[in-house]
């Protein structure tokens, strides 16, 4: 069976990886929270770190606030500050929120909140 490119150049970097992990951790095993297991060829399962982020919302219809509060009130665990602005010259407000939290954590909280109408998402993570 003949593979597309795309998955020859899959099936290599994780060749990559695996092979530099092997390297990285031949001597002592790996922590538990750097990686869970690797599936060779195949897909490098990687545990969810930890990550620092902001998240950027712009509200532009007062009426769903309620909703956007109730739904970071419920990602509480994740949320480390918040500070919301409102624009009145442009009839929006502005949320920016400090997270701390697994890509997981993050991507839930910030997909819920772009389901809501009226409601635009933006984050950038970082790796600590």
């Amino acid at each position: 069976m003949a593979c597309s490119i795309y998955e020859q150049a899959f099936y290599w970097i994780n060749a990559f990886f695996a092979s530099f992990l092997f390297l990285r951790y031949r001597t002592t095993p790996p922590p538990a929270q750097v990686i869970s297991k690797v599936n060779f060829p195949g897909v490098m399962d990687m545990v969810s770190e930890k990550r620092i982020g902001v998240i950027g919302i712009i509200v532009e219809d007062r009426q769903q606030v309620p909703q956007v509060n109730s739904l970071l009130s419920s990602f509480n665990e994740v949320i480390i500050g918040r500070m919301g602005l409102p624009y009145h010259e442009r009839s929006l407000s502005i949320i920016s929120i400090i997270v701390d939290g697994s890509t997981d954590e993050i991507g839930a909280l910030t997909g819920r909140l772009g389901q809501i109408p009226g409601i635009k998402v933006k984050s950038t993570l970082v790796t600590r």
